[in-house]
């Protein structure tokens, strides 16, 4: 029933409550909140014209004040908001050309070109099931060590990087050219839970169009564990097809092309991130913390004046 502290109480709950998600799991910020905010300001409405108190009292006048804000802002904060995502295999620097962008507002201003990021290693683990129990990455910001988990993001600059349920395997490859150049390159392979039977990846180098498969991944978890990590495969073969050719590569062997030679260096794994940017977040939570003081102002001071 609209004009009701109970509703209130919830919806304030419900704000809290998309603030975490929005700071531990990157939702978004303007279509989390504009609900609970909305049922604020319906509810606010009701509440003036039923209940004249609510214009006398100043702890009442902060916390509709505050109330009447969040609307707008979280409203304004979808023309600032981004989000996108990004593999990076392990030993590799973020490339801004390799990031998806998923949503950005109008007003947004790019600003990801200069995150010097550089992935050291992972480590995951899996239930029964494969349930995805634990995902760690550790990785270098302008050269010094961080770690990036599950609820604990990386904050730079006004951005906030997560981690991703996404880890896959990634193949490094040295092409010799016909010129005499050499390109040292890294191909992701799909991501590996979802796609286990599937590790395959196209790739175009001097003008051939090759076929990659990765195999040899049957022992990459331990079943006698309860929880068990995800490992790099002890003997992987490469796959190699170009038009009716095919080659199985170990490491360090190699395969003809018609314009160059392919060398199969190494399996590492891939991260998979998701990147956010919500400017309005901290202003938001400060209308939250501002609402919550303001109305056990009002609570306790009404309960002293009834003794």
């Amino acid at each position: 029933m609209l004009a009701s502290l109970r509703l209130t109480v919830a919806a304030i709950l419900a704000l809290i409550l998309g603030l975490m998600l929005v700071s531990g799991r990157g939702w978004p910020l303007a279509a989390t909140l504009t609900l609970p905010a909305l049922l604020l300001w319906l509810n606010l409405g009701a509440a003036l014209a039923v209940f004249p108190v609510f214009r006398r009292s100043l702890s009442l006048t902060l916390f509709h004040l505050a109330l009447m804000l969040m609307l707008p802002l979280a409203l304004v904060a979808g023309r600032f908001h981004f989000a996108g995502h990004f593999e990076l295999p392990e030993g590799a620097a973020f490339d801004p050309g390799r990031l998806v962008i998923d949503r950005q507002g109008p007003w947004y201003t790019p600003g990801l070109s200069a995150l010097n990021l550089t992935l050291d290693s992972i480590s995951a683990s899996y239930a029964e099931g494969l349930r995805p129990q634990h995902i760690r990455a550790r990785v270098r910001l302008n050269g010094d060590g961080k770690v990036i988990a599950e609820g604990r993001p990386l904050h730079w600059q006004g951005y906030r990087l997560y981690v991703t349920k996404n880890v896959g395997f990634s193949v490094n490859l040295d092409y010799l050219a016909s010129n005499g150049s050499r390109h040292n390159l890294s191909v992701n392979f799909p991501w590996f839970l979802g796609n286990e039977l599937a590790q395959a990846q196209e790739l175009t180098l001097g003008g051939d169009r090759l076929w990659l498969k990765l195999d040899g991944l049957e022992a990459v978890f331990d079943d006698s564990l309860a929880v068990s990590p995800l490992r790099l495969p002890a003997r992987p073969k490469l796959v190699v097809r170009r038009q009716e050719t095919r080659r199985v590569l170990s490491l360090g062997q190699k395969a003809g092309l018609g314009q160059g030679t392919l060398v199969f260096r190494g399996v590492h794994f891939w991260q998979g991130f998701k990147v956010q940017h919500d400017p309005s977040r901290h202003w938001m939570l400060a209308l939250v913390l501002l609402m919550l003081g303001s109305l056990s102002c009002f609570l306790v001071r009404r309960h002293v004046l009834r003794r």
